[in-house]
């Protein structure tokens, strides 16, 4: 008896402590105001002003509404928001979330987000509802609004449908800031004098040493991976990439302190003008260097990266969207290459920090290279490197390129006018370069036979025919062949592919084409997870420049409107190095030039033949691996290991190319050399234009996974780079003061 009397005692306690609900809606209220919804992913915007009397507990929202009795319902109580699903009159709770806040004659705003299956309800500063859609919801001619309130003055409910996410800025203009809106400090677009005939290397740069902000992109945006290259210019400069912006006094921000600011990478939150920090670890951004912030943010989590390196992660229940900014402090600073682009990642992997999907994002987040300058292409001396057919030269039956590929691969070419009676053939080889065979062991082809009405796709090895497809009559406008896994796809759009297992090839492979029949130059075009292509179109935020000065710089002092990447150093090295590991077999190529670093010829060029590649460096340190050195006028071509030389040789390349002009105006002044060091196994070589000039094989094998490109007493111009590699790996955080995985100093 006595148990029955304190449970009952307890029941009444609990009934007392719960505050009375509200009676569930059944039916819209007749006097609602309600606006059209749009059928795919939207936000919705509502607003209020409450005045003295108001009683949020007779507030109701309406979403999702496609008769008086279906709809959705968000009605608030003393102390919680409730969402109810009603169908066909029956009402059913399906989440509950805390009560917004109201004060009166102060605006207060309510969203409403739908898509993907998902509703979340937020008031700006947090998120109070975030649930499931029910079935066939919103449905067709849907419509939203408010029901009558007294106390209150509503505004009309804004409606913005939402599509993917993408917005890109590499801020390619003039001083404008275009879409940016500067909030605080001096903000401008620092540009090329000729744009025309330059790498572009235009930023959005900080000059200030107080407080700066700007933003950019749209209210309604959430979900999404937001990135930019950042370069602090003094040790105490502070750079931040601030995102879900409402206003100077509320966001969020993926912060980086100076060495002389702390030297703190921190994730912070801003509410109401008062500071959080969320997640800090010790590290400073290096002075002058380029680094890549990103921003993954979904739901209530956000994942911060520098350099792809996972600095922070977070949940926080203010995650409910905005714009993007940045900021900075401290000295100046530069941004560039700005791109915010729509996520959808398993929860998992945004809480592991890694997963398919979440690479996929990060990708996306890079952006697209700007590409190349179309004043270069037009230039003969300037094709090889500056347009997509120019890489492939003619050997034999076919035209090859010389960058060797590791892994899965695929070409896509495309003819200027459709291909009605011809052939396209593509031809792998496993010679390393400069010994490929005029056809290549592996083929895959296309031909088409206008007379016979007969278009087919095939593959083959060594002349033995391994596929065959047969197309559909008619012109091919585009050939995909698709290699990976040892098997090789070929693809024209119009049929199902041709497609064989041909038992390779081995890693380590060549490209060649051949074309008959086809009118005006064709297009080509090479990608692969273990190709990396530079232009330095961006900014160079896979790079670590070490030892000299490198940034964007006239190459001829005679004609100071052409302007490429490059370094220089007229005491000592200058070096450049890539921020990626690559494991086992690599490949490294650099079509390059020398700056002329005084006025006059030829006194202008100090050392005119002095370019350095490194490979398998165990750091960014040209002494722990080993460094192809290639010379021409101040000494022998070498090749060294960890600081010793291995190889050695006088020949000049000019020697190798009877025909080519031999006046130091071509070799030197207008020349643009094409250098590459290749690792095969225990074997390396240097190659210049094409051709072996030194080849080492190792009895003890190095294993280091740095790439470098540098000089001595002298200054390159760097006009395009290429590293593939059998293993591609992550890039290192360098840092000064701890914290990142490369550390240190490079050399």
């Amino acid at each position: 008896m006595r148990r029955l009397l304190r449970v009952r005692a307890a029941l009444a306690l609990i009934l007392v402590a719960i505050p009375a609900a509200r009676a569930l809606a059944e039916k819209v209220h007749p006097k609602s105001h309600l606006v059209k919804m749009p059928g795919g992913r939207c936000e919705i915007r509502f607003g209020l002003v409450p005045s003295e009397g108001f009683d949020a507990t007779k507030l109701t929202l309406y979403l999702c509404v496609t008769g008086d009795r279906d709809f959705l319902a968000v009605a608030v109580e003393k102390t919680d928001v409730v969402l109810t699903h009603v169908r066909a009159g029956k009402a059913k709770i399906i989440a509950r979330g805390p009560a917004p806040r109201f004060a009166a004659g102060k605006e207060a705003r309510l969203h409403a987000r739908l898509g993907r299956g998902r509703l979340v309800i937020h008031d700006g500063a947090r998120r109070l509802v975030d649930a499931a859609l029910p079935a066939r919801t919103p449905g067709k001619a849907a419509r939203c609004g408010m029901g009558p309130c007294p106390n209150v003055a509503f505004r009309k409910p804004l409606v913005q449908p939402v599509g993917e996410i993408i917005f890109t800025d590499d801020f390619m203009r003039d001083a404008r800031l275009g879409s940016w809106r500067r909030h605080a400090g001096s903000w401008a677009v620092s540009r090329v004098a000729n744009a025309e005939t330059s790498v572009p290397a235009f930023s959005l740069t900080y000059s200030g040493a107080k407080d700066g902000a700007a933003s950019s992109g749209q209210w309604f945006w959430s979900d999404y991976v937001a990135s930019v290259s950042v370069r602090p210019r003094a040790r105490g400069s502070t750079v931040a990439l601030a995102f879900y912006w409402r206003g100077p006094a509320d966001y969020f921000a993926l912060r980086c302190r100076g060495a002389n600011a702390g030297g703190r990478i921190e994730l912070v939150r801003v509410a109401a003008g008062k500071e959080a920090v969320l997640s800090a670890s010790k590290g400073a951004l290096m002075k002058g260097q380029w680094y890549r912030l990103k921003a993954v943010v979904q739901g209530n989590s956000v994942l911060a990266l520098v350099d792809d390196k996972v600095v922070a992660r977070a949940t926080d229940a203010g995650l409910t969207g905005g714009r993007v900014g940045l900021l900075a402090k401290g000295g100046p600073s530069n941004f560039d290459d700005v791109v915010v682009a729509g996520v959808t990642v398993p929860a998992e992997e945004l809480a592991a920090g890694d997963g398919d999907a979440l690479r996929a994002a990060l990708r996306r987040a890079e952006g697209e290279a700007t590409g190349v300058t179309e004043t270069f292409s037009e230039r003969p001396t300037m094709r090889e490197w500056a347009t997509s057919s120019g890489a492939w030269q003619r050997r034999g039956a076919f035209s090859w390129a010389p960058t060797v590929h590791y892994g899965p691969v695929e070409l896509t070419w495309r003819p200027a006018k459709a291909l009605e009676h011809g052939t396209f053939a593509l031809a792998v080889s496993e010679a390393p370069p400069g010994r490929n065979g005029a056809q290549g062991a592996l083929r895959a082809q296309v031909s088409v036979d206008r007379d016979f009405g007969v278009s087919v796709a095939s593959v083959s090895r060594d002349g033995r025919p391994l596929a065959r497809k047969r197309l559909a009559p008619g012109p091919v406008r585009e050939v995909r062949t698709e290699i990976a896994g040892g098997r090789v796809r070929v693809l024209t759009g119009s049929a199902a592919p041709a497609e064989a297992d041909a038992g390779g090839p081995a890693k380590g492979f060549l490209l060649g084409y051949r074309v008959s029949g086809a009118e005006g130059p064709s297009r080509l075009e090479v990608s692969s997870p273990n190709l990396f292509d530079y232009t330095f179109s961006r900014a160079p935020s896979d790079w670590l420049s070490a030892r000299g000065t490198w940034r964007l710089h006239v190459r001829w002092t005679c004609d100071p409107r052409w302007s490429w990447f490059g370094g220089w150093n007229e005491r000592g090295a200058a070096w450049l190095w890539n921020k990626r590991r690559f494991r086992g077999d690599v490949s490294a190529e650099a079509h390059c030039a020398f700056m002329m670093l005084r006025a006059g010829w030829p006194q202008g060029y100090l050392h005119p033949f002095n370019v350095r590649l490194a490979l398998s460096a165990d750091r960014p340190d040209a002494g722990s691996g080993y460094v192809f050195v290639y010379r021409n006028v101040d000494g022998p071509s070498e090749i060294l290991r960890r600081g010793k030389i291995v190889a050695q040789t006088a020949k000049y390349v000019e020697a190798l190319y009877p025909a080519h002009n031999a006046t130091r105006v071509e070799r030197v002044h207008r020349r643009w050399m094409h250098l590459q060091a290749v690792r095969r196994g225990a074997t390396v070589g240097l190659y210049v234009d094409r051709e072996l000039l030194l080849e080492y094989t190792d009895p003890e094998p190095l294993t280091g996974e740095f790439v470098g490109f540098g000089t001595e007493r002298n200054g390159i111009s760097l006009a395009r780079v290429a590293i593939s590699a059998e293993s591609p790996g992550a890039k290192e955080l360098f840092l000064k003061g701890g914290g990142g995985g490369g550390g240190g100093r490079a050399k």
